[in-house]
C-alpha cells in the first residue's frame, strides 16, 4: 500500500498532570485514521492510558495500574500476533555523537528524558520494534509516535508518516505508522537502487 502522508495534526500538550499522557485528541486521531474502536490494542508506553477489555496497558511503573509490568528492551511475555494495534510513544532517549573537529575524538552522550521524567532507565530507539512487529497480528498497525522518524522494520512497511505540531516553541514529533506484513509478502524484498538515484533513506522508507 502506498505511504499515505497528506495531513499534519496539530494536537495541544495534554492538560493532565501526569508527563508522559498522549497528546489531546491524539487517540481519537489515530481511531478515525487506521481504526482502534473494537481492536485490541496494546499501549506499549501505557502511562495513565486507560484500560479496557480491548486496550492493554504495559507500564514499568509500580505506582501505575497497568496490564503487564515488563521491560521494553526484552522479549515481551506476549504471544505472536495478539493485537490488532500496538501504539508506542516511549521517552525520547536517544545515543548522540558530538562530532569533534578532529577525526577519532567524537563523544558519544546518552541522552536519557525517562530518567528525569519517569525514574526509568535507558530506552534505546528501536530497542521494542522488533518485539512489538512480532505481538502485532499480520495486516495490524505498529505505530511509534517519537521526534525520529524511524526506518522500516522487518516484517512491516511504512503506512504513513503524519507529523504532529503541539505548538509554539515545542518541537514537531513524527508518527510513523507501520503496518505488518504477511508471510507472502515479507519474501518480497525491497532491492537497494542499483544507480544510487534517489534519497539515501529510500531503502528504508
Amino acid at each position: 500500500m502506498a505511504m499515505q502522508t497528506k495531513e499534519a495534526w496539530n494536537l495541544h500538550r495534554n492538560s493532565k498532570s501526569y508527563t508522559g499522557a498522549y497528546p489531546e485528541g491524539y487517540l481519537r486521531n489515530v481511531d478515525r485514521f487506521i481504526g482502534l474502536t473494537g481492536k485490541k490494542v496494546l499501549h506499549l508506553f501505557g502511562g495513565i492510558t486507560k484500560m479496557d477489555e480491548n486496550n492493554h496497558t504495559n507500564d514499568i511503573s509500580k505506582e501505575l495500574p497497568s496490564t503487564f509490568k515488563f521491560d521494553v528492551r526484552q522479549r515481551f511475555p506476549i504471544e505472536d500476533n495478539t493485537y490488532d494495534v500496538v501504539m508506542c510513544d516511549p521517552p525520547y532517549d536517544m545515543d548522540k555523537i558530538h562530532v569533534c573537529s578532529k577525526p577519532g575524538q567524537e563523544i558519544r552522550e546518552k541522552v536519557h528524558y525517562g530518567k528525569g521524567l519517569y525514574n526509568t532507565e535507558f530506552v534505546p530507539p528501536y530497542s521494542f520494534m522488533k518485539e512489538s512487529v512480532r505481538v502485532c497480528k499480520p495486516g495490524g498497525f505498529i505505530c511509534v509516535l517519537h521526534f525520529l522518524v524511524y526506518k522500516r522494520p522487518e516484517g512491516a512497511e511504512r503506512f504513513a508518516l503524519i507529523p504532529i505540531i503541539s505548538g509554539p516553541n515545542l518541537r514537531i514529533r513524527a508518527l510513523n505508522i507501520f503496518q505488518k506484513l504477511n508471510k507472502s509478502e515479507e519474501a518480497v524484498s525491497i532491492p537497494p537502487n542499483p544507480k544510487g538515484i534517489g534519497y539515501p533513506w529510500d531503502d528504508y522508507m
